[in-house]
């Protein structure tokens, strides 16, 4: 790999093969070129090693959820964070996790040695720099990586080269010595990293390293004997989690607001499906058809198999964690004590999320109220997955009745009035003339004036108050009338800044 450095093209990393006749990254092509004229030259794609690293880590939360990419390093190497803390037994130890991680990661494609340690900096230098007898893994004892670092250079500290290059010429070799220095001296000459990362690899203080995603509380994993390629076989093990979780659920009295189902597949590929819940929920055969659904949609996994026998055993699946990755407390619900005693009180959010799954949670809402008696902002909607907190109503209602369905704008009628000030006796619209024999009102609602219009709003603003009528015609129908502005007795007859009347809404 070469990339553009100092006005000329230098070598990013070479392979093992390369690095056998002489070549090395930091040199020049025009160099690497003379010692190897047919050496294979391709561009550096930092942006694609990153995309890869990134993948890379996700499939480690095979081993673990706390993962996180160390980044890109000289050479072409990358590293990965993984807490292990209590997963090892899992995989009947330390060192057999460790083996199954190197050979999986050989098996498609990729050449990796492993540190294990009390502290992050001792595994990291130990998977660089720990190789006794070229072996593909180290693992230093609880207590005893202290001891085994004073052998190790002075890179194992992960210090920059300048500082690397200063410390050599004062014949400064390995961590023993750079330790049995002066701390004061030591950091008046180099600055205070050399002394921080010394502590740091030693766990005299601590060093954090945020994982990718917080790591889930509720999280389950199998492993197959043998790889499952039937899409059936793979639902019922997602099941058989999916129950497991909801018991461990139930005895701690929480439930499922959100899913997450992980499919390691034998060439690589870690496909995710995600289920959302509007409530709560501990109900395994709801959660396993959530889940069913997604595993449906599921695309068939990209693959470069030079046959479809080898596609087929790549698109395997050989593990598969099921985690919950939001849960809440259960709350009691009421059921019915007459009538109805069929009635099942969760198949409406059931319902729900059988539509958000299919649809997609931003396709599916609910409303809330809010606080306001303008007609066209009194509910606001929201996902129906979103936070609960989000999407249900408060306590306030309005003061007067409203009717069921509001018109998308209020319509212009044609109104008489025996008072200006009384409610209408006769109103037109849509060419038919309703004679009205009841009426209640006016509710009056100003104008909040403290409130910016709405972008994309297409409905008529509270420019002017508005003075609302429920009213009944002869045939039974109820409307609701308001008339926009206040009587002014200085408007002369047919005057067009005399208030209007509108119809708003339908009660029956």
């Amino acid at each position: 790999m070469v990339i553009p450095e100092g006005g000329a093209l230098r070598l990013s990393a070479v392979t093992l093969a390369a690095r056998k006749t002489g070549l090395a990254p930091g040199q020049t092509l025009a160099d690497a070129r003379a010692l190897v004229p047919d050496i294979a030259v391709h561009d550096a794609d930092p942006a694609g090693d990153t995309a890869t690293l990134s993948r890379i880590a996700d499939w480690c939360t095979r081993y673990t959820p706390w993962t996180v990419p160390s980044g890109l390093e000289s050479g072409g190497a990358a590293g990965i964070w993984l807490d292990v803390s209590g997963c090892a037994h899992l995989f009947d130890g330390e060192a057999a996790m460790l083996d199954d991680m190197i050979e999986r990661l050989a098996a498609i494609g990729y050449t990796a040695r492993a540190g294990l340690a009390d502290t992050a900096g001792a595994a990291w230098a130990a998977a660089r720099f720990g190789q006794r007898g070229h072996a593909r893994r180290v693992i230093f004892p609880v207590g005893e990586h202290g001891d085994a670092l004073v052998l190790f250079p002075n890179a194992a500290l992960r210090l920059p080269a300048d500082i690397l290059d200063g410390l050599d010429r004062l014949g400064l070799r390995d961590i023993g010595e750079l330790s049995a220095l002066p701390r004061a001296g030591l950091t008046r000459r180099f600055g205070e990293l050399p002394v921080r990362r010394l502590d740091q690899a030693l766990g005299r203080i601590d060093e954090t390293i945020s994982p990718r995603a917080p790591a889930p509380v509720w999280r389950l994993r199998t492993a197959f004997a043998e790889a499952l390629g039937h899409e059936e076989h793979i639902a019922a093990a997602a099941r058989n989690l999916a129950e497991a979780l909801c018991n461990r659920l139930a005895r701690a009295e929480r439930g499922v607001r959100q899913l997450e189902l992980c499919l390691y597949r034998v060439g690589g590929r870690v496909d995710t499906v995600t289920a959302g819940t509007s409530r709560a929920s501990h109900d395994p055969d709801h959660l396993a058809r959530l889940l069913d659904a997604q595993l449906e949609r599921l695309p068939e996994p990209p693959t470069s198999a030079p046959d479809p026998l080898s596609a087929a055993a790549e698109a395997m699946v050989e593990t598969l964690t099921l985690a919950a990755t939001v849960t809440e407390p259960l709350r009691a619900t009421q059921d019915q004590l007459v009538g109805a005693r069929d009635a099942d009180p969760a198949a409406l959010d059931r319902l729900v999320d059988r539509l958000a799954g299919r649809l997609g949670p931003d396709n599916v809402i609910r409303f809330r109220a809010r606080d306001t008696h303008l007609p066209e902002r009194v509910q606001a909607g929201r996902p129906a997955l979103a936070d609960p907190a989000d999407t249900e109503s408060d306590s306030w209602q309005p003061s007067l009745p409203r009717p069921p369905r509001l018109l998308a704008r209020p319509e212009s009628v044609e109104a008489m009035a025996p008072v200006p000030d009384d409610p209408p006796v006769l109103f037109r619209w849509r060419g038919r003339a309703h004679r009205v024999v009841r009426a209640e009102g006016p509710e009056r609602i100003e104008p909040e004036w403290w409130r910016q219009p709405e972008a994309g709003n297409t409905a008529v603003l509270d420019r002017t108050t508005r003075d609302y009528y429920r009213v009944e015609d002869t045939d039974g129908r109820r409307f609701w009338l308001y008339r926009e502005g206040l009587y002014d007795r200085s408007h002369p007859v047919g005057d067009d800044t005399a208030p209007r009347w509108f119809l708003h809404g339908l009660f029956a």
